[in-house]
This record gives C-alpha cells, sequence and structure tokens, in this order.
C-alpha cells in the first residue's frame, strides 16, 4: 500500500500525481547488468525508470516502501520443453 509524497494514504489506491511518478523507496535494487546491489529507492517517471540512488526526494510522486523487498529489472523464465508434442 502506498502513500503519497505529502504523506497523505492512498485509501482508493490513488493519488493525483501518481499517474505520472512513482517513487520505490528502499528496496534492495539488483541489477547484475549495471553492477547494481543495494538498498535504494527508484524514481519511475511516465513509465520509465528515470533515476536509481539513495534517498530520492521527489514531489507528488505515489511512494512504494519496499523495505525488505528485492527490486530488480524484468525477470524472465527460460524453461521450455523442446519435443514433438504427443510424443512424450
Amino acid at each position: 500500500r502506498g502513500e503519497c509524497a505529502d504523506g497523505g494514504a492512498l485509501p482508493d489506491g490513488d493519488c493525483e500525481a501518481a499517474v505520472n511518478d512513482l517513487l520505490i523507496r528502499g528496496g534492495r535494487v539488483i541489477d547484475p547488468g549495471a553492477g547494481t546491489d543495494g538498498a535504494l529507492d527508484v524514481l519511475v517517471r511516465d513509465g520509465v525508470v528515470e533515476r536509481i540512488a539513495p534517498g530520492i526526494d521527489a514531489d507528488g510522486a505515489m511512494i512504494v516502501d519496499a523495505t525488505g523487498c528485492i527490486v530488480t529489472p524484468g525477470l524472465v523464465d527460460l524453461h521450455t520443453h523442446l519435443r514433438e508434442p504427443g510424443f512424450e
């Protein structure tokens, strides 16, 4: 459950500025491609990651407390079976 940057709760899961800005605060950010692994904030603006750093201040953004959670780029499940169907 998130809250607005001004401290107001989101009873209906909505915040006026949240349509465009999201701050994921305090999660363990792991991105092997960028060599990142640490407790950081992630600022998303208009659906694009704009900044990853500790202590980001984003007025008007919806804030999600990710303390104790892992934040990563998208994960892909490569599990597959390559055989002729019906002949297992």
